[in-house]
C-alpha cells in the first residue's frame, strides 16, 4: 500500500508542479487518506477510477485495516526526537441515514464523528471544520475551506489534518547561519539565511543531482533533499521523479562527511483545489454529478465530491523542521577532497516516515522568499 501511496504522491506532484510556476508544498498522504475514506463509500465506475487514480493496489476489504496499520505505525513515536499527530473526521448531514458499512469502513482510520447541519447552518459548520482543522495542526493551517466550500446540500465532509516537528539528529548552529546568495534562476539571485553545517550524512552523488538525507532525532524520520547541480536543474530531476528513481537514489547512499549548506526558510501553501488535478490524472467521475456512484455511503444515489481543498504549512530552521496539512472534500448532492551540498539553487525535498517508507510531505523551493 505505501508503494501505491508513493506512486499516486509523485503523480499528484507532478500534476501540481505543472500548475505551479513557483514553490510547492503539500501532504500526499493527508490528501490519500482523506480520499480513502470517501472511496469507502465508492460504487461502479466512480471506485474504478479512483482506485486506479490513487494506485490502490490493495482491493476488497482489505484496504481500510491496512490504512489504519499504516496509521497507527506513523503515529507511534519517541517524543524524545519528534511530535507526530493525525487526524480525522466525518462531519455527517443529520437525518441522513448513513450505510453502516460505509460507517465501519471508515473507523479504522480512528475518525472522529461529527453530526451536523449544513441545510440550516452551513457557514457555522464550516467555521466549526476550519476550526478543528486548526486546533489539530497546532494553528498551523488556518481557514482551509473557503468561502462556500460547504452548503446547504452538502451530505457529508471529511476532514484530515497531519501535524509534524521533529529537531534535526545534529542540529545546526544559527551563528554559523549567514546571508548568502540563492540563484532563483542563472539570472536572477536573492540573499537569504543559508544555514550551515557539517557533519556524516547518507548522501548520493549522480551524473545531474546530489542527493541528501537529513535525519531527525529518533532516527524514524528523515527529510530527503534532490538538488540539481545546474541551477536550472530542476524540472529535469521532476520528470525523472518515480518511485523507482527514489528507491534507486536511496539505495546508491552511503554515509560520508558533508559540509551542508541549506536555506533557512517558511512556507504556506494553498488553499488549492484539488479537484482539476484529482480529475486530469483519472477520476473525473467522482466530481461529475451525473455520474459520481458513492451510493455506498447512504445507499442512494446522487452523492458527489464538489471539491478537495488542501493546505500545507513547512518551517525549517537551525532547530528542525516543523509541518501541517490539512485536507477537507465535501461530498455534495447534486565534488573535491571536501563533499559540499550547496542548497543556494531550487530543489526538491520529502519528508518520509522511514519505518514505512511513506511520504508524509513533499514539496520544492524555487524562491526562499516567497
Amino acid at each position: 500500500m505505501v508503494a501505491g501511496n508513493t506512486d499516486f504522491a509523485l503523480l499528484l506532484y507532478k500534476k501540481l508542479k505543472d500548475d505551479s510556476a513557483g514553490n510547492v508544498f503539500f501532504s500526499p498522504y493527508s490528501i490519500s487518506t482523506a480520499l480513502a475514506m470517501v472511496y469507502a463509500g465508492a460504487q461502479e465506475q466512480t471506485q474504478t477510477q479512483m482506485a486506479e487514480t490513487l494506485n490502490f493496489t490493495i482491493v476488497g476489504e482489505q484496504l481500510y485495516p491496512a490504512f489504519g496499520a499504516l496509521q497507527k505505525q506513523i503515529i507511534e513515536k519517541d517524543t524524545q526526537g519528534y511530535q507526530i499527530y493525525l487526524a480525522n473526521a466525518l462531519w455527517l448531514q443529520e437525518g441522513v441515514p448513513f450505510l453502516q458499512e460505509f460507517l465501519d469502513r471508515t473507523a479504522y482510520f480512528d475518525a472522529g464523528r461529527y453530526q451536523v447541519d449544513f441545510f440550516h447552518e452551513a457557514e457555522n459548520t464550516q467555521r466549526q471544520i476550519n476550526a478543528w482543522i486548526e486546533e489539530k495542526t497546532k494553528g498551523k493551517i488556518k481557514n482551509l475551506i473557503p468561502a462556500g466550500g460547504v452548503n446547504r446540500e452538502t451530505a457529508l465532509a471529511i476532514s484530515d489534518a497531519l501535524y509534524f516537528k521533529g529537531q534535526w539528529k545534529t542540529k545546526f548552529k544559527w551563528w554559523k547561519t549567514r546571508k548568502s546568495d540563492f540563484f532563483v534562476t542563472v539570472d536572477h539571485k536573492i540573499k537569504i539565511p543559508l544555514m550551515h553545517l557539517k557533519e556524516k550524512f547518507n548522501y548520493c552523488d549522480q551524473e545531474n543531482l546530489q542527493a541528501l538525507e537529513l535525519p531527525y532525532k529518533g532516527d524514524e524520520m528523515s527529510m530527503l533533499v534532490l538538488l540539481p547541480k545546474d541551477v536550472n536543474g530542476l524540472e529535469d530531476i521532476e520528470n525523472m521523479l518515480t518511485a523507482e528513481f527514489l528507491n534507486t537514489i536511496l539505495s546508491k547512499m552511503w554515509k560520508t562527511k558533508v559540509s551542508v549548506y541549506l536555506p533557512r526558510f517558511k512556507m504556506t501553501w494553498g488553499t488549492t483545489s484539488l479537484k482539476n488535478a484529482l480529475a486530469a490524472l483519472g477520476m473525473p467521475d467522482a466530481f461529475n454529478p451525473g455520474k459520481a456512484d458513492f451510493s455506498g455511503i447512504n445507499g442512494q444515489d446522487g452523492l458527489y465530491i464538489s471539491d478537495v481543498f488542501h493546505k500545507a504549512f513547512v518551517e525549517v530552521n537551525e532547530e528542525g523542521t516543523e509541518a501541517a496539512a490539512g485536507t477537507f472534500l465535501a461530498v455534495t448532492k447534486s565534488l573535491s577532497s571536501e563533499l559540499v551540498f550547496r542548497a543556494d539553487h531550487p530543489f526538491l525535498f520529502l519528508i518520509r516516515d522511514n519505518r514505512s517508507g511513506s511520504i508524509l510531505f513533499i514539496g520544492r523551493l524555487i524562491n526562499p522568499a516567497e
